[in-house]
């Protein structure tokens, strides 16, 4: 067997290694580098042999698994400590099947004070190991796609090396014939068969306190269906392509009635844009009573998901063959989880004769909403949604989602309006993970309870008559406001000066800008072609990636192919 160890700089990994003791079966996967820079006379330091590891990797992506392989045959399992590159594992796994990829994590601040006492480096330093690890490994590739356990490293030290002795002794007592069944041992002893509830505990202060329950889950669990639903009607067409825009969030109306899915009430609201990244998805329906995915199709849980709520909404017994292919914008507020789900469930209740009505598809995908789980793979989490992506991606333009997925007034924006769209580069992750999101949650819930109904005043009197108008000034000033007022603390978490960034963009004249959904992508908009060079150049300074968008009016349409 072979068990890759996998993580950030700083999450405990060689002590975890360490701790199993099983000295004689590790691979360290730093050491050729290290040998090779001892050869040459070069200090072995993070940076050295990130240098060499980024040479070595750009000529052969594949140059230590030879290495490995024949290092795996003189033993009955082997520990490979550290790899960084999805390519390399995605080989490792192909040519030898019976392979456990286990992550490692822990939060920013454990793994800053951890690497600061093992090589005594400043802050300004570990922000630059994070920046590298980031864009020049693989690891959070990695991390979506690959992991089958995840060891949370949060704790105390006596924690990890328990659980690593436990892990390291269940390996030595495989036999050397065990399969991946003996890695399936290993994730059950370390994550029971029976899930143990999970709880987040959101207070805005001592006279307002909820818990939301966050416990993951399979794919395919209801936790609400419609009462109404026609009965399928399945004509000549069997198949169906769609084309959804993205979302681009301005923000939440009312952060202290957002509720985590299958929690009743949903008002919390929502206004978002339309724009031209776009989420296609392929889906044909089958005779025989199965969920098939197309080879290059990603994200199956979420999809297994939608069409297992499909299968239960409207009773249809067939099945389906999904291709989807959404943007590369991951987790930076274009709602990609959300469109991606939401364009599958149209596509499907188009080919069943649309037994669901647009607002009972809305509710099922929005009360049931689930992303996959970070630390837990097969599962997944339950989300925050308002309907206000489906309201966005559906009908296209400039839209207000209201309680229980109404959506309240939509209009066109003007087609020579651009939204310039600035993603810092930080480290983000799924609202499981994410240290922004848990870590926000009771101060906006406590900040809402005394300015929600100003943002609710301020859209009645000031932003829906700009909106009637097309007057991007009024609406930007009111994006401005709000965003200071309502988004301030999440773009704190972010440590990249995301406020002063709007702030520049206000001081040169850009009609609006905000921090779309939870971030960490930062968004103005214009239609002054000036306006749009310098907003590039800001963004660009910062060490932001950049993209420009256009509004999409039109919403989601059926198109020939991909």
């Amino acid at each position: 067997m072979l068990v890759i160890l996998v993580g950030w700089s700083g999450v405990g990994k060689s002590e975890f290694a360490k701790a199993m003791d099983c000295i004689d079966n590790m691979y360290i996967s730093s050491k050729p580098m290290v040998e090779e820079l001892q050869r040459r006379g070069v200090k072995v330091t993070h940076d050295s042999i990130h240098a060499l590891a980024v040479a070595l990797y750009k000529k052969d992506p594949y140059w230590q698994v030879p290495h490995i392989l024949a290092e795996l045959k003189k033993k009955k399992f082997l520990i490979l400590d550290g790899p960084r590159q999805a390519r390399e594992i995605k080989r490792l796994i192909e040519l030898y099947p019976n392979t456990l990829v286990v992550r490692i994590e822990a939060d920013t601040l454990s793994r800053w004070k951890r690497l600061k006492d093992r090589d005594d480096i400043n802050f300004e330093s570990f922000e630059r190991i994070e920046k590298d690890e980031t864009k020049e490994t693989e690891l959070e590739e990695v991390f979506k796609e690959l992991v089958d356990i995840t060891i949370n490293n949060n704790g105390s030290l006596e924690r990890l090396r328990k659980i690593a002795k436990m892990f390291g002794d269940l390996l030595k007592n495989l036999d050397s014939n065990s399969t991946f069944k003996g890695g399936k041992k290993i994730v059950s002893s370390l994550h029971p068969t029976k899930m143990k509830k999970k709880k987040l505990v959101v207070e805005a202060g001592h006279w307002d306190k909820t818990e939301w329950d966050v416990t993951p889950f399979k794919p395919g669990k209801v936790f609400w269906l419609p009462q109404k639903v026609k009965k399928i009607k399945i004509s000549s067409k069997k198949r169906i392509v769609l084309r959804a825009p993205c979302r681009i969030d301005v923000g939440v109306l009312d952060y202290s009635a957002l509720k985590t899915t299958g929690a009743p009430d949903y008002k919390a609201g929502e206004m978002s844009f339309a724009a031209d990244k776009y989420t296609y998805v392929d889906v044909e329906l089958l005779d025989r009573n199965k969920i098939v995915f197309e080879k290059e199709a990603k994200r199956h849980l979420l999809l297994t998901h939608v069409a297992s709520l499909m299968k239960k909404a409207t009773g249809y017994k067939g099945g389906f063959k999904i291709k989807a292919r959404s943007h590369k914008y991951r987790h930076v507020g274009f709602g990609s989880s959300a469109i991606l789900s939401e364009a599958t469930a149209v596509a499907m209740n188009k080919l069943l004769g649309e037994p669901l009505s647009v607002k009972d598809l809305r509710k099922l995908i929005a009360y049931n909403f689930a992303e996959e789980s970070d630390t837990l793979k097969s599962y997944l989490v339950p989300g925050a949604s308002t309907g206000g992506s489906f309201n966005t991606m559906y009908y296209g333009g400039f839209v207000i989602t209201s309680s229980e997925t109404e959506m309240i007034f939509r209009m066109e924006i003007p087609i020579d309006t651009r939204f310039i769209v600035g993603v810092p580069q930080v480290k983000v992750a799924g609202p499981e993970a994410s240290e922004v999101d848990i870590n926000c949650l009771s101060w906006m819930r406590h900040n809402e309870r005394f300015s929600a109904g100003k943002t609710s005043s301020w859209i009645l009197m000031e932003l829906l008559p700009a909106c009637i108008q097309k007057n991007l000034k009024k609406m930007g000033n009111f994006f401005y406001n709000f965003t200071f007022f309502s988004k301030l603390i999440p773009m704190l978490l972010y440590r990249n000066d995301s406020p002063g960034i709007i702030f520049e963009l206000k001081e040169n004249g850009l009609e609006a800008a905000w921090m779309t959904s939870a971030g960490p992508g930062l968004v103005a908009f214009t239609q002054n072609k000036d306006k749009i060079k310098k907003a590039v150049e800001i963004f660009k300074r910062r060490g932001c990636n950049v993209v420009i968008l256009k509004p999409d009016n039109v919403g989601i349409k059926e198109v020939g192919k991909f």
